[in-house]
């Protein structure tokens, strides 16, 4: 009695009709009369499916990536293994390339080092020259301070026109030399900057080297020569062991310039007042000299930072 209580109980919950899906023992004849009737009602759905996808752009592209797919090969295993020997090829290649690239960009890169070397050592003579050049006449105007004060002989004419021993008083012309001075206080600035220059750029390299960042160690980018060169320090160098000679250049220079300032006005002033020494009279320029070196000592003295003085 218990049993069929459980039986009825349970049938009244289940819907028998779930399983009328299930097949039962069918012949081959039902079977392919339910497989045709399986495959009609499956070409039903995808032709509706097509319409419906068909009426928007997103379900048109759908279908065309449909029919790409349907081209590939079914087993991937086997594409990967016969693309396996030509993607091997073209890395070793792309590496080869890679190894090419590197030595060409290398040794253009050295060449280009070379070009900038010939370009800083043209730099370098040219600054020389005017070192010495800028040397020489400070030299030769102390030459004659020392002269005018009794503390040098000085001969007044010479055998080459190209060593120093010209008198400023007789053989060059007292504007002449004023105006050299005034270059003297040129070249002196250009050295004075580009010795500046060349210390904060070595100071600057220097901080550098030392910190080296992540993003320098792992630049896996492709060599380019394109890509700008590793900052040369010769230049600097060169400019930082002739700092002692610029300075003392600098220190001439202001002198130079600032006595024969003083003298100028001195001389103007005589001139002005009539309290010109009848035996120095021809040894004064006319006032319109006097003036233009005026100028150019106080152009030189303004340019080293001595202006107010």
């Amino acid at each position: 009695g218990i049993v069929h209580y459980e039986y009825a109980h349970w049938k009244s919950r289940i819907n028998m009709s779930d399983f009328d899906d299930v097949p039962a023992a069918m012949s081959t004849s039902a079977l392919q009369a339910k497989l045709k009737d399986l495959k009609e009602k499956s070409n039903k759905h995808s032709q509706i499916l097509t319409a419906k996808l068909a009426s928007s752009q997103s379900g048109q592209n759908l279908l065309h990536i449909g029919t790409s797919l349907s081209s590939l090969p079914p087993d991937l295993h086997s594409l990967l293994t016969q693309l396996h020997p030509v993607l091997s090829s073209a890395e070793a290649t792309e590496k080869q390339y890679v190894q090419r690239l590197e030595k060409l960009v290398e040794c253009g890169n050295e060449i280009r080092s070379e070009q900038r070397r010939v370009e800083h050592a043209r730099e370098c003579a040219n600054l020389y020259q005017d070192l010495m050049a800028a040397e020489q006449v400070v030299k030769r105007d102390a030459n004659y301070r020392r002269s005018s004060l009794g503390l040098l002989n000085t001969p007044t004419t010479t055998t080459s026109p190209t060593t120093e021993g010209t008198s400023v008083a007789t053989d060059l012309a007292k504007v002449d030399h004023v105006s050299s001075l005034e270059r003297c206080a040129h070249i002196t600035l250009c050295l004075v900057q580009d010795l500046q220059s060349s210390t904060d750029k070595v100071t600057t390299l220097t901080a550098s080297k030392v910190v080296m960042t992540d993003k320098d160690r792992n630049d896996k980018s492709l060599p380019s020569l394109r890509t700008a060169l590793e900052e040369d320090t010769e230049r600097a160098h060169f400019l930082m062991k002739l700092a002692p000679r610029i300075r003392r250049l600098e220190s001439d220079t202001i002198t130079a310039l600032t006595h024969c300032m003083e003298q100028t006005l001195r001389n103007l002033q005589q001139l002005r007042e009539g309290t010109v020494d009848h035996d120095n009279d021809d040894q004064i320029p006319p006032e319109d000299e006097l003036l233009l070196m005026l100028g150019h000592c106080m152009r030189g003295l303004a340019l080293l930072g001595r202006g107010k003085e």
